[in-house]
């Protein structure tokens, strides 16, 4: 029946509709082009699954407590660094060099020490430092002991930092940042499939960063990442990434100290009390004076100067 007119219109109907399926999935994935694979397409804050194979499945059936960081909330929050993340994540907390570590990112974990539990496509930091997201797809943070998932030693939790990955579509994207602090940041991601098994994907990165608040005090940061993707066969496909991250920071160590002269007065009677301190010398002079009702004694407070 072939080569009919009624065969002949229904093929046709057929390619159309088959045209029209794969120009919908090339529209599909030109639009979740630089996205991550792991989140809900329809609401990209919503991650589905974990990068980590240890913990297939998706995450909603997952028995331990895990947060994921989609790249979605990374972009929208303007979060840059792990360092961040401690400040908004719950369970997780950021120290600030009790025992003498000052270096880093010093994380605690449901109130664990964590910095040995940061890991990298899940591959073990080899030391303490400052771990940019301008190459990070999705941010899994296991919390409780985690020996099965991190390996010897993880009692509050583990940080795996999940890489970018190539995709099967061409894309590039630009995003310019700028703030009142005067901090410009400039990053890069772009794809290429140069064909049916080989892809590859680049992340730049470059910013001349201030801290806002304070002066004299810089975070200059430089980035460059590329992964690669190859299918030797149906059944094998190799994938590899290198990273270079540079960052040029000023320790901040807060208000300095300096020589001043300085006057102090106490003044006390039966229901009033005051205090004040006056100093002069390099920087603004400070004052303060402060008033409170005490309470009434048992007998007479004499007044006192000093």
């Amino acid at each position: 029946m072939a080569g009919t007119p009624v065969c002949a219109a229904e093929e046709a109907a057929e390619r159309q509709a088959q045209e029209l399926a794969d120009a919908q999935a090339r529209a599909a994935a030109k639009a979740a082009a630089g996205g991550s694979s792991y989140v809900d397409q329809d609401a990209p804050f919503k991650a589905n699954t974990l990068a980590n194979s240890r913990m297939p499945g998706p995450l909603k059936d997952n028995p331990r407590t895990v947060t994921a960081i989609t790249q979605e909330v990374l972009e929208t929050t303007g979060t840059t660094s792990v360092r961040e993340l401690a400040r908004s994540t719950p369970g997780i907390s950021l120290g600030f060099g009790e025992g003498g570590n000052s270096f880093g990112d010093n994380i605690y974990i449901r109130g664990f020490k964590a910095n040995n539990d940061t890991y990298t496509d899940g591959i073990r930091s080899p030391g303490t430092g400052v771990a940019e997201t301008f190459n990070t797809e999705q941010v899994e943070v296991t919390k409780g002991p985690a020996g099965t998932v991190g390996g010897r030693g993880t009692t509050g939790g583990a940080i795996d930092l999940i890489s970018k990955s190539p995709q099967d579509v061409d894309f590039t994207k630009t995003v310019t940042t700028v703030t009142d602090a005067t901090t410009l940041r400039q990053t890069i991601d772009t794809n290429k499939v140069i064909s049916d098994r080989l892809q590859l994907r680049f992340n730049g990165m470059l910013q001349d960063g201030e801290v806002a608040g304070r002066d004299e005090i810089t975070d200059d940061r430089r980035g460059a990442a590329l992964a690669l993707k190859f299918a030797a066969t149906d059944a094998l496909t190799l994938e590899g990434n290198l990273s270079y991250t540079k960052i040029e920071q000023t320790p901040d160590w807060g208000c300095p100290t300096s020589t001043t002269k300085t006057w102090a007065w106490s003044v006390r009677s039966r229901n009033t009390a005051s205090t004040g301190i006056l100093s002069t010398g390099y920087g603004a002079a400070i004052s303060r004076l402060s008033k409170r009702r005490w309470p009434r004694p048992r007998q007479t407070m004499p007044l006192t100067t000093a």
